[in-house]
């Protein structure tokens, strides 16, 4: 969810408009190409819904996907060449088809809109290349701008060279074990992990000094050596590999509910395991059962009236099902759901059917960015509490501020926002950033106070709270 959010910081409310007014949308059905090798492209498209796949010689093995909020056909735009990758649609998608000729002639008659179209353009392909020239020159032989560099470097490889080496001891005792790694062993293991993570945090954090460049060739490097094992737990491989378009989609943040460990054994089920114990996973499931208490609280407020709930970004819904679990009569609350992926929908439909719970939930396919800047509006009751989990930190300020306005505008007065952010004390962060490619916008406090005071809320948070390891905060503002 980069490379669009990457324009709309950038653009005024006028270009977004322009964009969403001016231009088309198109379906697309699985299997579909919508550019292909060699050939011309005369439009940028931005994904609204579904995922498409980037394919080298081999189709059925696509290098890449691209999921909802991301671009294709920028490059052909800006040099006005013909592509070398052909890109179709791994499901039925939905995308906004703007063409390079409208884009060009706007440009040309508002010089300010082409400055800020060119300079979107170039902030994310800078990002682009920066990360191609960093992988390679993490190929390569390292080099330092300071000793401090060079400590970092040679103390971060050498956890890594260790922790390979006891890998390979516990594939070989695994083998021996009928595919299962004995427990004293994983856990010298899982040690070992959190020794990496932690040591990363220290080394190539956010907080750590040296070069964005520098943190980025370390991260690079690790995660080449670690990418054979990741690949083989089935948690880290979704994430990493991202399916859905994104890491944290619906079965991820599902796979980690569960913590039932899978993958190839007998390493795979071990990391798997070893990763639910994760700080950052371990704060996932501890939402899950905030969220719960938080949503039975504005029931049991009601005392005895219907509690109108609505969920952004829906994914798996596991703490609104929790709280159904504990109701006397489902009745006592009206759920509305919305999420943009179909295949998060329909998951949540089967277990909603499979409990007789229709009545009390509306299922909304729906595209969150199109509802915060007004594409799009929702004919519903006012609502009682409107949240989300793990929706904002892909979202840029501006984009979260609109966020919170159109919160503001579904709230009845005394109603309440709840949104979910991973705080910046999460010392999972280079790990997850470098090896899991799981990059968030990480908010403290003083951020969440600021974006909602910029909001229709004019005002700060009338609440924050954590899950138990601290890691991500929920920050509460009721409707005045």
């Amino acid at each position: 969810m980069s490379s669009a959010t990457t324009l709309l910081e950038q653009f005024t409310d006028a270009d977004v408009d322009w964009m969403l007014d001016a231009n088309q949308e198109r379906h697309v059905a699985a299997g579909e190409t919508v550019i292909a090798a060699g050939e011309p492209v005369d439009s940028v498209y931005v994904v609204l819904e579904g995922v498409l796949a980037v394919q080298g010689s081999d189709a059925a093995r696509p290098i890449g996907v691209v999921g909802p909020g991301d671009l294709v056909g920028e490059m052909s735009f800006v040099e006005h060449v013909t592509p070398a990758q052909t890109v179709a649609a791994l499901e039925a998608s939905l995308l906004l088809v703007v063409p390079h000729s409208a884009l060009r002639e706007r440009a040309e008659a508002e010089p300010a809109f082409a400055a800020r179209l060119y300079r979107a353009l170039s902030v994310l392909l800078s990002r682009r290349l920066r990360r191609v020239t960093n992988d390679l020159s993490a190929r390569g032989a390292a080099e330092f701008a300071d000793d401090r560099e060079r400590t970092v470097f040679e103390q971060v490889t050498a956890g890594v060279d260790l922790l390979k080496e006891k890998l390979q001891i516990a594939n070989q005792e695994g083998l021996k074990h009928g595919g299962v790694v004995p427990a004293e062993l994983a856990a010298e293991v899982q040690a070992m992990l959190f020794a990496l993570y932690e040591g990363m945090h220290a080394a190539i954090g956010d907080d750590a000094p040296g070069s964005e460049q520098f943190k980025e060739q370390v991260g690079i490097r690790i995660q080449r050596e670690l990418i054979p094992y990741v690949l083989l737990a089935e948690t880290t491989a979704r994430t990493l590999t991202k399916p859905r378009g994104y890491a944290g989609d619906y079965l991820t943040i599902e796979l980690m509910y569960e913590a039932q460990p899978a993958g190839v054994p007998p390493l795979g089920t071990m990391l798997d395991a070893c990763m639910m114990q994760l700080p950052a996973s371990v704060a996932v499931r501890n939402r899950r059962g905030l969220l719960a208490e938080e949503i039975m609280g504005v029931v049991e407020a009601r005392d005895g009236e219907r509690a109108n709930v609505m969920t952004l970004a829906c994914g798996p819904a596991r703490e609104l099902f929790d709280v159904f679990e504990q109701l006397d009569d489902p009745a006592q609350i009206k759920a509305t759901l919305i999420d943009f992926d179909l295949q998060a929908l329909a998951h949540v439909a089967e277990r909603r059917d499979r409990l007789g719970l229709q009545r009390s939930m509306t299922l909304t396919p729906e595209n969150l960015i199109h509802l915060a800047i007004g594409r799009k509006t929702m004919d519903v009751d006012e609502q009682d509490l409107v949240y989300s989990i793990g929706l904002i930190d892909y979202f840029p300020d501006e984009l979260v501020v609109k966020l919170m306005s159109l919160i503001h505008s579904l709230l009845r007065p005394g109603g309440k926002a709840i949104l979910g952010n991973f705080h910046p004390k999460n010392t999972c962060k280079a790990f997850m950033d470098h090896v899991l490619e799981w990059r968030l916008i990480h908010r403290s406090e003083a951020d969440m106070d600021r974006l909602y005071r910029a909001s229709a809320f004019g005002r700060d948070c009338t609440n924050i709270r954590f899950e138990d390891q601290g890691i991500n905060l929920f920050a509460e503002c009721v409707k005045s």
